[in-house]
């Protein structure tokens, strides 16, 4: 009974210091609360960014373009930035992370892998969600997202949705944390539509 009680001891305590942060990062923007749908501002920045061909989770493309973007930032000494924002679709995929202000103005040159970006400031609609990086719950969380769109049509949405990673592939699925972010744009006044 106690071999029991202190192996779900240690695994709860395991996935609190997963994820709680354990390693050093710089946030790009704040993470949107959990079950929240707000509209928010992404500043402007430099991104550094890696593209896969196929689905992005059926060719798991994800691992590619992340050990890029991984060995890009661990060969230059950039700082670790959150979050990791993706760009799923069924032909070709994207993946990209701010750089750090403490490197932004470092001459960094592209490969065949990575390119280097500047990034313009801009307006989303983002919700906030926990569980597993998985079709069926991205699917569901762009589902809710969609009924906030029909809800309010003083917004217009300039691309397709695309998801925003907050924690690692090694931090247990209860504790993840994602978002789905549409760019968007004021509607213009009813008298003028």
């Amino acid at each position: 009974m106690i071999n029991a009680y202190f192996r779900i001891l240690l695994l709860v305590l395991v996935a609190f210091l997963a994820g709680s942060g354990c390693a050093s990062y710089v946030e790009s923007y704040p993470p949107t609360p959990w079950g929240t749908v707000e509209v928010k501002e992404i500043p402007a920045g430099r991104i550094i960014k890696a593209e896969a061909k196929g689905d992005y989770f059926l060719t798991k493309g994800y691992e590619s373009m992340f050990t890029a973007l991984s060995e890009f930032k661990r060969k230059r000494k950039l700082a670790v930035t959150l979050p990791v924002e993706a760009e799923i679709t069924p032909k070709r995929s994207a993946m990209w992370v701010y750089i750090a202000p403490a490197d932004k103005d470092r001459v960094l040159v592209e490969t065949d892998k990575v390119k280097v970006m500047n990034a313009e400031k801009k307006t989303v609609v983002s919700i906030g969600a926990r569980g597993a990086y998985t079709v069926e719950n991205l699917s569901k969380t762009i589902v809710e997202l969609n009924r906030w769109f029909d809800e309010n049509p003083d917004y217009i949405r300039k691309n397709k949705p695309y998801v925003v990673f907050w924690d690692s592939l090694f931090t247990p699925w209860i504790l993840k944390k994602y978002e789905i972010h549409v760019d968007v744009e004021k509607a213009p006044p009813e008298e003028e539509r």
